[in-house]
């Protein structure tokens, strides 16, 4: 409260809230010259609940990190690989999962990421489960003990990048995965659930709604990566990402502090 206004950013990263009222929060977005949100979801919804801040709110979406962007694109890929890179947790539709991984059972999927047991985003109690069952599978590869950095080799070396969220989730309508600038970068097919963040992007992310579209988009995908259109469409996509990467979002967020306030 004793900073000016004018010099007080505020960073929405994800929506841990739930939908609860946070009177810290209240009073930060009142106070606060900027508001930025990860997700375009969590901007209009400021928007919304604070009309008198709208021109102070803000998307401000993850870029793409350098290190991420494809030096293999010219290299070979398995073209029957599907990687899903990020903490295993109840977060994933692993229902879903399960029917789709069982469908393809001629495609190898790996998991990238560590389980994460704690503090969930719903009251499931079947989720561990079903996620036990689809790393049994003999399709399944599970990789652990890696940091985020490590990971940019799993989705250069796949043919498909595979969000599988469990899009009804408060949390995740309102979140900006990483694992959207992360598979951009790869130049490889983005498939995800119907996130609001990945809607955002049609040219280079389809969106599933169900099994059968989920196995059909993936299928597609699998047989049009390792052709000469896939190849040029890959090109096209790391383009793409090198024109969002923070170097990019610095310059985004120069311009949205040196605006004129009056004018916003």
């Amino acid at each position: 409260s004793d900073v000016v206004s004018e010099y007080l950013i505020y960073l929405n990263y994800d929506d841990y809230l739930l939908n609860e009222e946070n009177p810290f929060e209240k009073k930060l977005i009142g106070h606060a010259g900027v508001i930025l949100c990860s997700s375009f979801f969590q901007a209009e919804r400021f928007k919304k609940r604070f009309p008198e801040r709208e021109l102070n709110v803000f998307h401000f979406p993850h870029g793409v990190h350098d290190t991420f962007i494809n030096a293999r694109s010219e290299q070979s890929f398995d073209a029957k690989s599907v990687c899903i890179v990020g903490r295993l947790s109840a977060r994933y539709d692993w229902k879903l999962i399960y029917e789709v991984v069982t469908q393809l059972f001629d495609v190898t999927f790996s998991f990238v990421g560590d389980f994460d047991a704690g503090a969930q985003v719903d009251d499931r109690s079947d989720w561990k489960k079903t996620q036990d069952a689809v790393l049994s599978l003999p399709n399944v590869k599970h990789i652990q003990g890696l940091k985020h950095c490590q990971t940019p080799t799993y989705y250069w070396e796949t043919a498909v990048n595979w969000i599988p969220y469990m899009a009804s989730l408060s949390f995740i309508r309102a979140c900006c995965p990483l694992k959207l600038p992360d598979g951009l970068a790869s130049g490889h097919q983005v498939i995800s659930a119907d996130v609001p963040e990945c809607r955002l992007y049609p040219e280079w992310v389809k969106i599933y709604k169900c099994v059968d579209e989920a196995v059909d988009l993936i299928s597609a995908a699998l047989r049009n990566a390792d052709t000469p259109e896939g190849r040029k469409r890959q090109l096209a996509q790391i383009e793409f990402a090198r024109k969002n990467n923070w170097a990019e979002r610095a310059k985004r967020l120069t311009t949205i502090l040196t605006r004129d306030s009056t004018n916003a």
